[in-house]
């Protein structure tokens, strides 16, 4: 059977076409354990499995409905036998979520996972209670070392609850701390040299008694003394983001010398434009410390979150894939089968666009061997513009570059929608077929062109609404 990728859009029979695929594997005879069909939520799954039964029963029982079949895919003479075969072998069909896919490999694998025996998956209050305790922990036995000095260094205010505070930001970015090397947190390329105190003095100094603009009667513009007096107190106290906001310092950076309709220079601008490169240098040097920082302390977070979880026996969804993706299992794909008691020939992946990196590192050594063997078969289908669950690592760019993991594979697209009237379909085509010219999205206009220049245009089976 052909490896098949479907770019499909909303309402263009993603889930149709899945089945077909299913069925098709079925009528050409291979075993139906030897078939995974994942999704991502367990309804989807439960859609998947009613509608391969229903439109399997539908034609054994209508010859209408059986012809309409037999317009996709060629049918056995023996369909209720069919029929009657899956209906006995409910049990052995594997349409599920990738999930609970990798529930099964991770139960099989608990020794080279590194997990306790008996482990349970997490509910959310487990998740809090877990995390609060390795918060606490790391306070207490840190409080007067390591981790109040980091905290120190990503609090702008003293009078914020450090642990609310630091549960928040590990709640957000374990998932990312785990997939991710210190190394790329590092940011030290970034590090802009700061003037010393002498040499900031001395810019101050100068700013002081700087030549400011005349009024008419050749008195100093008022407006510019408070301006300057402003931003001297804002630089002598460090407050440099608050300077970087002054609207005399916002015009030098636009390049716009004129402040209340006069025009400046000389020392004051010189002096300004000084400042403002100890501004630059300050707010991202306190960037890379600060990033420096929230690694080292999630770190011991995460270290600490691990050993309760450990000791407890509740792990996260996530933090399976995490451990499963840090493994390999293309040489041990043989006895992975063994150990789940489940051989997979063909693989058929819904919503692909909604697959995580963690995810697709764990399903790709399946991928590439079933799209490899002589009776497998790879099948994905999916929409980017329908990703929703970035939230939770999904990475709708992985479907660009899918084909360089499944070469062979033939790529098609479903543009035709069978639930939208032509108004929205038109909608849909004038958004997207322009969308490199939105000035929302100036700021990333490639990334907008990109999408443009890829975007195919949708049409409507209904065109009668």
């Amino acid at each position: 059977m052909s490896n098949i990728i479907i770019r499909a859009s909303a309402g263009s029979g993603k889930t149709f076409r899945l089945s077909n695929q299913f069925l098709q594997i079925v009528f050409r005879g291979y075993p139906i354990d030897t078939i995974l069909a994942s999704t991502f939520s367990r309804k989807a799954a439960g859609e998947i499995l009613d509608r391969i039964l229903l439109r399997l029963a539908d034609a054994v029982a209508d010859p209408e409905k059986r012809r309409e079949l037999a317009g996709f895919l060629e049918l056995p003479d023996n369909l209720a036998d069919v029929l009657g075969k899956l209906a006995r072998n409910l049990y052995r069909l594997r349409i599920c979520t990738l999930d609970s896919f990798f529930y099964n490999i991770a139960s099989t694998f608990v020794l080279e996972l590194g997990l306790p025996p008996g482990w349970t998956f997490l509910e959310d209050t487990d998740f809090a209670r877990y995390l609060g305790e390795a918060i606490r922990n790391v306070l207490s036995e840190s409080r007067q070392n390591e981790a109040a000095k980091l905290m120190n260094m990503l609090q702008d205010e003293q009078d914020r609850n450090i642990t609310r505070e630091l549960y928040n930001l590990a709640k957000d970015l374990m998932p990312i701390v785990r997939e991710s090397s210190p190394e790329e947190w590092n940011h030290k390329k970034l590090f802009q040299k700061e003037f010393d105190d002498t040499e900031l003095q001395q810019i101050l100094d100068r700013l002081q008694n700087a030549e400011l603009p005349k009024n008419k009667d050749k008195s100093e513009s008022p407006q510019f003394i408070n301006a300057r007096n402003k931003i001297l107190h804002l630089a002598w106290n460090g407050k440099w983001e608050l300077f970087l906001k002054e609207t005399l310092v916002k015009n030098v950076i636009a390049g716009e010398f004129k402040y209340y309709k006069k025009f400046f220079d000389g020392d004051l601008l010189y002096c300004i434009q000084d400042l403002v490169k100890q501004a630059k240098a300050v707010v991202i040097n306190k960037f890379i410390y600060q990033t420096n920082a929230m690694r080292q302390l999630l770190d011991l977070v995460i270290s600490a979150y691990d050993e309760i979880s450990f000791r407890e026996r509740g792990f996260r969804f996530d933090e399976i894939t995490e451990r499963l993706g840090r493994n390999d299992f293309s040489p041990t794909l043989d006895s992975l089968t063994h150990r789940i008691d489940a051989r997979t020939d063909h693989l058929l992946l819904d919503e692909f666009q909604d697959t995580s990196m963690p995810q697709w590192k764990v399903i790709r050594p399946f991928a590439k061997e079933t799209s490899t063997k002589p009776n497998g078969s790879f099948f994905c289908v999916g929409d980017v513009k329908q990703a929703i669950y970035a939230w939770r690592g999904g990475v709708a760019e992985i479907f660009d570059t899918i084909q360089d993991d499944i070469p062979n594979a033939v790529q098609k697209s479903l543009d035709a929608s069978f639930r939208s009237s032509p108004i929205i379909i038109e909608t849909v085509n004038k958004l997207f077929e322009t969308i490199a010219l939105n000035d929302a999205l100036i700021q990333y206009r490639d990334a907008a062109q990109k999408w443009n220049d890829q975007f195919k245009r949708h049409e409507t089976a209904k065109k009668n609404l």
